[in-house]
């Protein structure tokens, strides 16, 4: 009888034991595949980010390279066929001090200020490894 009742307890164990490993065993399957999502998930958001940040270098080197070719065609035009601006025309030569020679030097001096401002800029861009 004895032997019977011990048979008995080890099989109850047993069954018993069977079902926690298949409960861990289907826990364990369930976290796993949360971490392949949640991964996923952040897999794909990464490269989002990388991206737009991509994006952002190609619209800043176009920019730059949009303004040395405007630099390079500004400095390319003989100085007696550059035209006056708007401003000029419209507020006319009375409310202007100085000559037209000082006046187109000061234009001069503030084109030639705004190339090197650019340059710079460009400089920085491309060397701020």
């Amino acid at each position: 009888m004895m032997v019977r009742k011990e048979w008995a307890a080890i099989r109850i164990q047993t069954a018993f034991r069977g079902l926690l490993a298949r409960r861990g065993l289907r826990t364990l399957r369930a976290l796993v595949r949360l971490q392949a999502i949640v991964r996923g998930r952040q897999v794909r958001k990464q490269a989002a980010v990388t991206l737009r940040c991509m994006q952002a270098l190609v619209q800043v080197q176009a920019r730059v390279m949009a303004q040395s070719v405007n630099i390079s065609s500004e400095q390319n035009i003989p100085d007696h066929l550059q035209i006056l601006p708007d401003s000029i025309k419209q507020e006319g030569w009375r409310e202007r001090r100085g000559t037209v020679e000082q006046v187109r030097t000061k234009l001069q001096m503030r084109q030639e200020g705004d190339i090197k401002r650019e340059r710079a800029i460009s400089y920085s861009i491309f060397h701020r490894v």
